[in-house]
């Protein structure tokens, strides 16, 4: 459906919520618990339509903790051999995302909104 990952944003808090009940305080459910509430700042601050938005602060402070508390699990992960929180190239550019909102609301300027259309292609072609 249209807007499905917008609309998986609600799960974000309900997450967080589970795994605040779960986590035993160690360093790795720390950085996921940062993780999941720097995406629950996130998704919060992406809630308006607006041409500026209007938490800016907040969503570029939310990517940064987001990206720190991954990078963490990550290095953890490869400190013991484990594939496990694997960085890709789509954190460099959420940095990007999060400077460029200083200028503009992301929401309004997605790249490929069109993306799902690969998926008709594919379709209609077998």
């Amino acid at each position: 459906p249209k807007n499905f990952d917008w609309q998986s944003r609600h799960l974000i808090p309900i997450l967080c919520s589970n795994w605040r009940d779960v986590c035993s305080g160690n360093d790795h459910d720390q950085d996921v618990l940062g993780m999941l509430v720097a995406l629950e700042g996130m998704a919060e601050a992406l809630g308006s339509t607006d041409y500026n938005l209007p938490n800016q602060p907040a969503f570029e402070t939310n990517v940064r903790l987001f990206l720190v508390n991954y990078r963490a699990l990550h290095m953890e992960a490869r400190e013991r051999n484990v594939v496990r929180w694997q960085e890709t190239p789509k954190f460099h550019y959420l940095q990007h995302i999060a400077l460029l909102s200083r200028v503009m609301n992301p929401r309004l300027a997605w790249c490929y909104p069109d993306e799902d259309f690969m998926r008709i292609i594919k379709a209609d072609c077998v």
